[in-house]
């Protein structure tokens, strides 16, 4: 296995925040290390940005399905 594949991820997700429970999305930079994985950065984005990175997650997924329809 090539654990450069995986050598950095990226997390996202839509939170509430405050009294008002005002949305916030967050995304979150991690890189890899022999024994865990450390937070490289992590920022509040716009709904813009978010929905960039929800697109290319879907993408990914997509990605990995067809990758695994080989194996059936």
């Amino acid at each position: 296995m090539d654990f450069e594949l995986w050598e950095r991820a990226r997390l996202g997700g839509k939170y509430y925040l405050g009294e008002a429970h005002e949305p916030v999305y967050v995304i979150v930079d991690l890189y890899g290390t022999s024994t865990a994985y450390r937070v490289s950065s992590c920022r509040v984005v716009s709904q813009e940005e978010f929905s960039g990175f929800e697109e290319q997650l879907a993408d990914w997924r997509q990605q990995i399905i067809q990758y695994f329809e080989m194996f059936r």
